[in-house]
């Protein structure tokens, strides 16, 4: 069976009043034109240690981890780690395999409690992996394994040293938390119903509100930002609340949905509807939301990806709305370097460089 939901006869409930929504603690309508925007510049590094890079994080001040895409050959290694004052090459992790310390892909860094190691996620073969920062051995020192109870998680990252929060693709909550033996710790947040034709399930709303995952390096504020529409959520850890960041689009992007009840899927046209929050990082002080706005054939026949960088407060308020001059497709911060890094999409990806903003620094 086959439904389409065309154009904008969908709508979230109370989406326009925080008061009157059940399903967030704190709601905000993002407009650009209400916050100023400058214009940013950037310098390229032709990092010759890098391939094909594909994404970035950082540890404040101390590193920055640049992940090569898994189409590299296979005797390189996922990861790179810079200084991220002067882009020195410090070392490189990640032996691409099944083996033992071995990993398939990198779907995200966590730098988890300890200064000397970080972690590393595969959502491939549904493994964690710990690297010691300080030896030479390319190898994991470490790895442990999704338990079955919470292998629909597909991004997570540790909220304490024996507990995950993240996202799942199966859940009645927008994020969950397990502990490593496999028990349930509690569900965050609830989806709020789509008024559809036909009842959407979990699944079906965990497809439409697709999302980058991160966390703060103190652990207490997590993030989500929508890859098909325009929503960003923080979760703070310490009081379990959201705030729910929904603009500068409100609509929600047409769909399909294919299937039977219990096996349908949810169809989103990437031809129509073009890609939101490309990436997102989180400082002391801001959240940078990477905004793309651009549909897959003007990618495919420009190179550009994103070039505005939409800029938080650690409780949602806009603050600042950052134009590159250069496409980037992922990013991170580093307010001691006073730099904003990212991977380019030109026809020889590598990282380049912006400086912080005045106006950003604290």
């Amino acid at each position: 069976m086959k439904q389409l939901f065309p154009f904008i006869l969908l709508t979230l409930l109370g989406c326009s009043n925080q008061e009157e929504n059940l399903y967030f603690d704190k709601y905000v309508i993002f407009k650009p034109q209400d916050v100023p925007e400058i214009n940013i510049f950037s310098a390229k590094r032709e990092l010759p240690e890098l391939l094909y890079p594909y994404n970035i994080s950082g540890k404040e001040g101390k590193y920055i981890f640049v992940i090569e895409d898994s189409k590299i050959p296979e005797e390189n290694n996922f990861i790179h780690i810079y200084n991220p004052i002067t882009l020195e090459h410090i070392n490189q992790k990640g032996v691409i395999g099944f083996g033992p310390n071995e990993i398939p892909y990198v779907s995200l860094i966590d730098v988890g409690f300890d200064e000397d190691n970080f972690w590393a996620y595969s959502a491939v073969d549904k493994k964690i992996s710990r690297f010691n920062l300080l030896d030479q051995s390319p190898y994991s020192v470490e790895q442990f394994r999704q338990p079955e109870s919470f292998f629909k998680m597909i991004r997570m990252i540790s909220s304490s040293d024996s507990t995950y929060l993240g996202v799942s693709i199966d859940e009645p909550n927008r994020l969950v938390e397990y502990h490593k033996d496999g028990r349930k710790i509690a569900g965050y947040g609830e989806w709020e119903p789509v008024k559809t034709k036909q009842e959407m399930d979990n699944y079906l709303l965990s497809t439409l509100n697709s999302s980058w995952f991160i966390g703060d390096e103190s652990k207490r504020y997590f993030i989500t930002a929508c890859v098909h529409r325009d929503r960003l959520e923080i979760f703070d850890y310490h009081t379990k609340k959201f705030v729910v960041i929904d603009g500068p689009d409100l609509d929600i992007p047409p769909f399909d949905i294919v299937g039977p009840a219990n096996k349908s899927e949810l169809i989103l046209d990437i031809k129509s509807n073009p890609y939101r929050y490309r990436d997102v990082s989180i400082t002391r002080n801001y959240i940078y939301a990477l905004y793309g706005g651009i549909r897959e054939n003007e990618f495919r026949e420009t190179g550009i990806l994103a070039r505005k960088i939409f800029v938080f407060s650690l409780i949602g308020e806009p603050v600042i709305v950052l134009n590159l001059d250069r496409s980037l497709r992922a990013i991170t911060v580093d307010e001691t370097a006073g730099k904003i890094f990212g991977v380019t999409t030109d026809k020889d990806p590598n990282i380049a460089y912006f400086d912080i903003p005045d106006i950003l620094k604290k």
